[in-house]
């Protein structure tokens, strides 16, 4: 278990999803059903909630605003809801962002004046909908704080968009996806959960040394990767209560044996850590409440944690 589990790793994903506008690499063809990996984030919920102390708390400065607003506009930025991004093995080199909310006239006339403004703009008619096509190859805004290379082969990222009415705007390196969203072929209702955070990776072909490389930031899983190899899948969720904040890991296993030795696994490192006194405050909020469980393939830890042992976190 790396340190950190609730701080950290619940930020880096936020900046993971947040920055895609930046995204490098080569495009290919994954869609909704063949990703490997998915997250999802519910902005308001989590800005509703306990979680929001606890995460400008953690977070440093960063460019996360500027960001947004050069690549979708200011008022987009301020009535985004709900991000949703799925993609393929490769990390950010193939993706599709969702992004939900209420968008005003003035948000869309935004995103819309974003996409005329883009290198090489280009739209067509799908199914009585507008898709945009753009080039982008980097960005260096005026006050010299925000620069964006693209990193691959000083080649420009292909990006399509699109508006799907007042609650969705979805942006891809994949045309045929944009498209297939365009057409109805998926629905809003398949991406929205109840807890306010989920990510899910499907690590046989995600999993690298032990950890998964989104472009050229590296999430360590915090297992040995003779381990993690016979994982087939790590998934992360958060839900709030008015009262707590519960968080859930899942790891399918090949075999009923491997997940009990992973099990075991676990547990050792963190009675390991609790000896050498070696676990900051995110890591005793997170185990003080936790349970681990070994069911069938399945490797499940659970945790709650009381909304004032957050309050604290950020004191």
């Amino acid at each position: 278990m790396g340190k950190n589990i609730l701080g950290k790793n619940i930020i880096a994903a936020i900046y993971m999803v947040i920055g895609l506008a930046l995204l490098m690499g080569t495009a290919g063809a994954v869609n909704k059903t063949n990703a490997d990996w998915y997250l999802h984030l519910d902005i308001k919920a989590i800005e509703q909630g306990s979680l929001k102390d606890l995460i400008d708390h953690k977070t440093e400065d960063n460019d996360i605003d500027k960001v947004l607003v050069m690549a979708f506009g200011e008022h987009l930025k301020e009535e985004l809801e709900k991000i949703t991004v799925y993609g393929a093995h490769t990390g950010f080199n193939d993706f599709t962002l969702m992004m939900q909310g209420d968008f005003s006239d003035k948000a869309r006339k935004d995103f819309q004046q974003k996409m005329a403004d883009g290198k090489n703009h280009a739209t067509e008619k799908v199914s009585g909908n507008i898709l945009h096509s753009w080039v982008f190859d980097g960005y260096h805004s005026d006050d010299g704080e925000l620069d964006i290379d693209v990193d691959d082969d000083d080649k420009p990222l292909q990006l399509y968009a699109a508006q799907l009415g007042r609650k969705a705007i979805v942006v891809s390196r994949d045309k045929n996806e944009v498209k297939a969203w365009m057409k109805g072929q998926y629905g809003l209702n398949e991406l929205n959960h109840e807890g306010v955070f989920e990510v899910v990776v499907n690590l046989q072909n995600a999993l690298a040394h032990g950890g998964f490389n989104f472009g050229k930031e590296k999430i360590d899983l915090g297992f040995d990767s003779s381990v993690m190899q016979k994982v087939s899948q790590f998934s992360f969720s958060v839900a709030q209560t008015e009262k707590t904040t519960d968080i859930e890991v899942g790891l399918v296993t090949k075999d009923k044996q491997i997940a009990i030795q992973l099990k075991n696994i676990v547990n050792g490192l963190i009675a390991l850590q609790a000896i050498a006194g070696d676990m900051d405050e995110d890591i005793q909020a997170f185990t003080k409440n936790l349970s681990i469980e070994a069911q069938g393939v399945n490797v499940i830890l659970k945790s709650s944690i009381e909304t004032s042992e957050i309050k604290k976190l950020t004191e």
